[in-house]
């Protein structure tokens, strides 16, 4: 089975109703958002071994996490980034969605929307 990212076949497992990672190397690539209750925004973070990036592994998780975050009505996801990690960055605005992003004592605030393709 060929993946979006076209090289590598993402097995993806969900470890709890807001975690993904890759089968085989759940200590290496993982995916996560977490929300207050009640609320339609969710903190997402993700972690990608240097050795996997750049291969769109950490995107695609990234997308099938949005779909389970859809289902549960979040409607955005924020993530805290450090101005040097690029790759993270890259990340968010390769998932081709609404973003705003804003500066807070050296560390950028990405909010992006969870728009469906329907709408």
């Amino acid at each position: 089975m060929k993946e979006r990212n076209g090289n590598v076949p993402i097995k993806v497992l969900l470890a709890d109703d807001h975690t993904m990672f890759r089968k085989g190397l759940a200590k290496m690539l993982a995916v996560r958002f977490d929300r207050e209750p009640g609320n339609d925004k969710a903190e997402y973070a993700a972690l990608v071994e240097d050795r996997w990036q750049d291969q769109g592994v950490g995107t695609e998780l990234t997308r099938r996490l949005i779909d389970e975050a859809r289902d549960k009505e979040v409607r955005f996801f924020y993530a805290l980034v450090k101005g040097q990690n690029t790759r993270m960055l890259q990340v968010l605005r390769h998932l081709d969605l609404p973003e705003q992003e804003r500066r807070e004592e050296g560390v950028r605030c990405v909010e992006v929307e969870l728009v469906s393709e329907e709408e």
